[in-house]
């Protein structure tokens, strides 16, 4: 056993260790400072993958990560072969791996039901304090830190210049949601639901509302799968509340409620109608489509989207992300599905429906207890990676950072939730 590996064995070491996996999400809001938490636990893996290299793989939850991983990171390093801009694509194929090596750390480190909940319960904290945050600039313009709304968005801890609160919350809201379903009463889960709810509908990311409809839907089957007749009651009042709350913001905020009208305006069955609702995102989807066409096994290489875009757009000319001298064009398609296959074909959607089927497969063979240990974390994973998710890009360097914290958290608790489970199926 080496020093490294003495002293995450110690009290001190394993207390440590937690924090830093909780200064990620700590400091998730305040521009890259994320990365100085993520970097250490980077270090630590990689200094973990050699230090235990003969017997890593039979760590619970490690061989699941791994797979996961490479579902990934594999078709990224095979778009560099004829990639648009190989230089980009190697960095960021090279950045990405630092995730793999967290991912480790995270999954040595969270090794017990107890540093499971313990994190869970610091998280739910944390998040508890950015919806409060939230509530506090919806009442009086302004956060606990001087920050006004940009663009009537509301927006926390995230600042004025990154409106990101209403795409990171519904994705960690599980962790929060989950929380008070464990520990708190009926009363303080639905005040919590309706004040979760109003912050990120009034966040304004329209991708946001969907993810959390999901989160709210997986967290509702599961309770009706727990007892049928209390969570069909308690989800009918949480539905009234929600929609009680929704309906007032509509009638009181105007920012809240020309977002409704402009959603409402992809229903009305014209093309136009339809891109002014999705922020004109209909030439970027029509030109990752071209750009898949034209590159189906491999795609034109990792964050190569902005670099092939002139060349694939079907009216240059006209096309909006093309109007200003010099432009590349749009950064990102917008939608997780053309962006895997425009920018690592046919090879990277096969590596994204297997790391589906992982998770499928996962949650159908645990026993009934496992799966209340993985639950918040294996239902943010799948709400991270919705195929129809139209946010930020899978392989940007924060958001990536984001959706494998998540996924790692969740191998760790799938893991350890299978170690531990005893002859009568119960896990301790």
């Amino acid at each position: 056993m080496n020093f490294i590996d003495k002293a995450m064995c110690s009290a001190m070491g394993r207390q440590a260790s937690l924090l830093l996996i909780f200064a990620f999400l700590l400091l998730l809001p305040f521009r890259r400072l994320f990365e100085l938490p993520l970097s250490l636990m980077a270090l630590l893996g990689l200094v973990i993958l050699f230090s235990q290299r003969a017997t890593l793989w039979q760590r619970p939850g490690i061989p699941l990560f791994s797979l996961l991983f490479a579902a990934f990171w594999l078709p990224m390093l095979l778009s560099l072969i004829g990639a648009i801009n190989p230089e980009r694509s190697t960095a960021t194929i090279a950045a990405f791996f630092r995730l793999y090596l967290a991912g480790i750390f995270i999954i040595v480190t969270i090794n017990s039901a107890e540093k499971s909940e313990k994190l869970l319960r610091l998280s739910a904290w944390v998040l508890l304090i950015w919806v409060a945050d939230a509530l506090l600039q919806i009442a009086v313009g302004y956060n606990s830190l001087g920050y006004t709304a940009p663009g009537g968005r509301i927006n926390g801890f995230f600042g004025e210049l990154r409106p990101e609160l209403g795409v990171h919350l519904p994705v960690l809201a599980p962790l929060l949601l989950f929380y008070a379903y464990r520990f708190w009463p009926k009363l303080g889960q639905l005040i919590l639901l309706v004040a979760v709810t109003l912050v990120v509908f009034m966040s304004g990311s329209r991708n946001g509302w969907i993810m959390f409809t999901m989160v709210f839907a997986g967290l509702a089957t599961w309770m009706v799968w727990q007892d049928r007749k209390k969570a069909l009651r308690w989800i009918a009042l949480a539905a009234i509340f929600m929609a009680s709350t929704l309906t007032g913001t509509y009638f009181v905020s105007a920012t809240f409620a020309s977002k409704v009208n402009l959603s409402l305006r992809a229903f009305s069955g014209d093309m136009e109608s339809f891109d002014a609702a999705t922020s004109s995102r209909v030439p970027i989807w029509q030109t990752a489509s071209r750009m898949f066409i034209d590159n189906p096994i491999n795609g034109v290489g990792a964050r190569g989207f902005r670099y092939a875009y002139r060349n694939y757009s079907p009216d240059p000319e006209n096309d909006p992300f093309l109007s200003e001298p010099g432009s590349l064009g749009a950064y990102q398609p917008h939608l997780t599905l053309l962006e895997i296959g425009a920018e690592t074909g046919i090879i990277g959607l096969a590596g994204f429906a297997g790391a589906w089927g992982l998770l499928i497969m996962v949650w159908w063979r645990a026993g009934p207890n496992q799966r209340q240990e993985f639950l918040p974390y294996i239902l943010a994973v799948a709400v991270v990676f919705f195929p129809l998710n139209s946010h930020h890009a899978l392989y940007a360097s924060d958001w990536s950072a984001v959706c494998f914290w998540l996924t790692a958290l969740f191998c760790a608790a799938a893991g350890y939730a299978a170690r531990t489970t005893d002859h009568r199926g119960m896990v301790r």
